[in-house]
């Protein structure tokens, strides 16, 4: 659209005119007393029709709900649904913002957090044949467009202020969302020209939750989003960029068929919130099916139309609709009109044209700045419909300045998102964990933009402390030579005869404070490693929960290095017993040990209850010795429990067990050849750490396109810094230092999650870690925490396994240890030898026939799923099935591809670090499904 001013101005005075008709109308008649389940309330609210002008049949309807405390002094607030073609009332006032939202029973609930705690607000049904707004000529709808509607709205304020005149004089805002990008500046633009001649609105601003503002970088940021969160593959993504043009009309075929492949990876779930379930209502309905009028005029092959319109619940836009279709609720609020048979819809199916939709609203945002409106603009930041990175990318072109940079701001002492500040008046702000109705996902936190919007005020900033890197000197890097691993195999397989004839009962573990009564044996204790060397490993080993004699057993290594396979592993995760909040045990439905008999390993030494007599020893530490460390205990172990040597073995690790599992791995099959045989079939890692150099891209990768640096510390980063080297330079130190200050307020391990309260003061270096890369004299791995529970879970964890009865329950306690049991060992200070990359081994392990699954939680910043991505290409495998969904009773759990040679990787949605402690259910589905050998699930059903 190009709305030229005097066209504006001449047609504005037409309107004004126009809408005289309502002098001395009666708001009684409008006032609503008697809603359906309205709960008790002290404000007044009202609803009708206003006409828009004389000599139209057609007339908008509106929801006015008065500020729940002194409405007087409160500001004016137009919100407008997107679509086009969506209800304010179904969606902003019953699912989002107003006082009485609909629940999943059709009846109404108070909303605390509603928007007329601060504001008056009124919700308009627009355009016309949306909701209940109507008209009698059938033509209009052919009219339909950017600025009919832009000047049918502005014929409604006007209307609607002289029916109620009181609110003339104050303050006045609008709010839109998602297609409201072009509703809100235009409106806005609208009253600003209106102002010079007609009745005068005291129009102060206007904000917009995920807005759709300039064509091309919104859908660029539609493509990226789906790419980093890994919805699509590179492919997929690829084939967009090079056979598209969407600033033309037509399409190449290659094109369609590439789009068509985006499309399909939204099948299944919810592309306005991707972490959200869906209805199950919804599962067999095609992404074509939702209504939608392309709001994109400019291309016939309008991909915006091809996506749906609306990213509500489809259930609860299920009860919203049936609520505004019950004939004494339309009574109540004026809406019934006996010679209107239509059904009230969420989203009109009667708007088949849009005759006007410019690729851009830019200028207008700029025109309106420089007018000296306070412009805000909001994004959630899991929206794939209308993405933060899409809006980032819009306001780049505008081209201004910023007066405060990208931080994070705060709701209840939790981050609630970032915020931006440009020159002349313009914020952008995300919403952490919001999807695209950002209200609807996080209602405190939408309140709290909202409230300062109004006052012009910052959004509240961080009191907490700031990181302080620490830069230590690394050690040199190790190489496995396979002549040492197989001499050092021999010495150990015959070290750990000195087992022979130990009485496994010794281990049995039968009065564990606090553990629920179960049918299968548990058994703790010490593994001498070598008879020379005064150290042992301690382990902690659940029979399976049923016919344990059939089950394959399993190994399981938590990362760090450094940290407890029993305090993270077994307590935490996997294990059938999890400590809970007040340190007692609570019973696992989703235990591993349901089809798996399972080991949890303290490894290496030091770690958890694990020790050493000996100092020297941990100086020496490093992957090789942990690998034989961990292959002397398991030769020492199966003496114990001989009964177990023909079972299936297997391998899970965690983080840097990436390097564990393929390296202890690798050290069973060349022992095979000569020493004691171990039944290895595969291993199974989560959230690997296997190739420092695409590990290490896809962390800022992670960072950037989920909007928690900016472009400006992204590409400082990348122009200053080559971590492929010893030393860098002191700019790649402030870059690298501005990145881990953006994560000095959330959980880099799973960034949608709350910080524990008693972790809010402690400084991000503050975790301990040991750097598992001596690639580099300048660690980042080393200056971001090693472990990414939930702190507050391993408070309750060490001080449970710091009881003394739970101690020599477990057999851990040893009188002339004094020292406590950490979840993360202290006093490992070195780390002698770590490699770049595993991704030799694991080549070595396909070829050798063992089967490898690798899997990410999506929601982790500290080894993120887009990392192994970046990892496993560099395997250079042929992929035998495409990345597609995967499924757990009817929802998305992920998606997987599979690989030549044995090789699997699969991602856990919505999963941070540990994916079992964030999706217990997916993350034994997963487990069960590598034990089987079986694909994940291709369907819901």
């Amino acid at each position: 659209m190009a709305m030229e001013i005097l066209l504006v101005v001449f047609l504005l005075s037409n309107v004004a005119a126009g809408a005289e008709y309502s002098a001395g109308y009666n708001i009684r008649d409008d006032k609503v007393t008697n809603l359906p389940g309205q709960p008790p309330v002290k404000f007044d609210h009202y609803a009708g029709y206003v006409k828009l002008r004389e000599e139209e049949d057609k007339a908008l309807f509106y929801w006015f709900f008065e500020a729940q405390e002194a409405p007087s002094d409160k500001p004016l607030v137009l919100w407008l649904s997107g679509g086009p073609g969506c209800s304010s009332i179904a969606f902003g006032a019953a699912q989002e913002i107003g006082p009485f939202l609909v629940d999943g029973h059709e009846r109404l609930t108070f909303n605390r957090y509603s928007w007329n705690r601060v504001a008056n607000i009124i919700f308009l049904e627009s355009p016309i044949s949306v909701g209940f707004s109507y008209t009698n000529n059938s033509e209009d709808l052919s009219k339909l467009g950017d600025q009919v509607v832009a000047l049918d709205n502005y014929a409604f304020l006007v209307g609607w202020f002289k029916r109620f005149p009181r609110f003339k004089s104050h303050e006045f805002y609008i709010v839109g969302e998602s297609y409201g990008g072009h509703y809100a500046p235009q409106l806005a633009e609208v009253i600003h020209e209106g102002n010079r001649n007609g009745p005068y609105i005291n129009l102060k601003g206007f904000m917009v939750g995920n807005a759709v503002i300039n064509y091309v970088t919104d859908l660029k940021g539609v493509f990226d989003f789906a790419l980093c969160h890994a919805i699509i593959t590179k492919q997929v993504y690829d084939g967009i960029r090079e056979t598209c043009d969407f600033t033309r009309k037509e399409q190449t075929k290659e094109c369609s068929q590439n789009v068509g492949n985006f499309l399909e990876a939204y099948t299944d779930i919810n592309i306005f919130s991707i972490y959200s379930p869906v209805c199950p209502a919804d599962y067999d309905k095609p992404l074509s099916d939702t209504p939608n009028v392309a709001p994109y005029a400019v291309s016939e092959f309008d991909i915006w139309n091809m996506m749906p319109s609306t990213g509500y619940d489809p259930c609860e836009v299920i009860h919203v609709q049936k609520y505004f279709n019950k004939m004494d609720v339309q009574k109540a609020i004026h809406a019934y009109l006996p010679n209107m048979s239509q059904p009230h819809t969420v989203c009109s199916t009667k708007i088949k044209n849009w005759n006007d939709s410019p690729t851009t609203v830019l200028p207008v945002i700029q025109k309106l700045l420089r007018a000296g409106l306070r412009i805000w603009i909001y994004s959630g930041d899991t929206d794939g419909r209308v993405p933060l990175i899409s809006t980032r990318y819009s306001l780049r072109e505008l081209n201004l300045n910023v007066t405060e940079k990208w931080r994070v701001w705060f709701e209840e002492r939790e981050v609630a998102g970032w915020v931006e500040e440009y020159e002349g008046g313009l914020t952008f702000a995300s919403v952490r964990g919001a999807g695209h109705q950002v209200p609807v996902y996080k209602p405190q936190q939408a309140l709290s933009l909202f409230s300062h919007f109004l006052s012009a005020q910052p959004l509240p900033k961080s009191f907490r402390f700031s990181l302080s890197p620490d830069i230590s000197t690394r050690p040199t890097a190790m190489a496995m030579e396979i002549l040492l691993v197989v001499f050092l195999l021999s010495n150990v397989a015959a070290g750990a005869e000195y087992s022979a004839g130990y009485n496994i009962r010794d281990d049995k573990v039968t009065n564990l404070p606090g553990q629920p009564p179960v049918k299968f044996d548990h058994y703790a204790g010490y593994v001498k490693l070598r008879e020379e060397e005064d150290k042992a490993l301690f382990y902690w080993f659940f029979e399976a929960q049923e016919a344990p004699s059939d089950k394959p057993l399993v190994l399981w290594l938590s990362g760090g290095p450094g940290c407890s396979s029993i305090a993270f592993g077994a307590a935490q995760e996997i294990g059938p017993f999890l400590v809970d909040g007040h340190e007692r045990l609570t019973f696992n439905r989703y235990s591993w040990n349901r089809v798996a008999n399972i080991i949890f390993l303290e490894s290496p030494i030091s770690v958890g209850f694990s020790y050493t007599n000996n100092s020297e020893d941990l100086s020496k530490l490093g992957d090789q010795v942990v690998a034989l460390d961990n292959y002397a205990f398991l030769v020492g172990w199966f003496k114990r429990f001989p009964r177990f040597k023909s079972h299936e073995f297997y391998i899970v690790g965690e983080s840097y067990g990436g390097h564990y599992a393929p390296q202890l791995a690798e050290v069973i099959h060349e022992g095979n050849r000569n020493g004691p045989y171990i039944n290895l079939k595969g291993f199974m890692v989560g959230n690997a750490v296997i190739n420092y150099v695409t590990d290490l891209k896809g962390v800022f990768d992670f960072a950037l396109c989920h909007a928690i640096i900016t472009k400006q510390v992204y590409d400082g980063i990348r122009e200053t810094c080559d971590f492929t080297r010893k030393e860098q330079t002191k700019e790649c130190s402030q870059n690298v230092g501005n990145f881990l200050e953006a994560y000095t307020d959330i959980n880099i391990f799973s960034i949608y999650s709350p910080v524990c309260p008693a972790d809010y003061d402690k400084p991000l270096s503050d975790t301990p870690n040991v750097a598992p890369y001596a690639v580099s004299e300048f660690d980042i791995w080393n200056m971001m925490p090693s472990t990414g529970y939930d702190p507050c879970e391993v408070i309750h964890v060490q001080k449970y396994f710091n009881k003394m009865d739970v101690q020599k329950a477990i057999h851990a306690y040893l009188p002339n240890m004094s020292q406590p049991h950490t979840v993360c060992s202290t006093k490992i200070k070195n780390w002698n030898d770590s490699p770049t990359t595993v991704l030799p081994v694991i080549q070595k392990l396909l070829r050798a026939g063992l089967r490898i699954w690798i899997y990410s939680g999506d929601t982790d910043g500290r080894v993120p799923l887009i990392s192994t991505r970046y990892s496993l290409r560099e395997l250079n495998l042929n992929v035998t099935e495409k990345w597609r969904v995967w499924f757990e009773e009817r929802e998305v759990a992920g998606w997987v591809e599979e690989y030549e040679g044995g090789l699997t990787f699969a991602s856990v949605r919505g999963a941070g670090h540990q994916v079992p402690v964030y999706k217990p259910q997916q993350a034994l589905s997963l487990f069960s499904h590598f034990l089987s050998a079986q694909p994940l699930p291709s369907s819901r059903f």
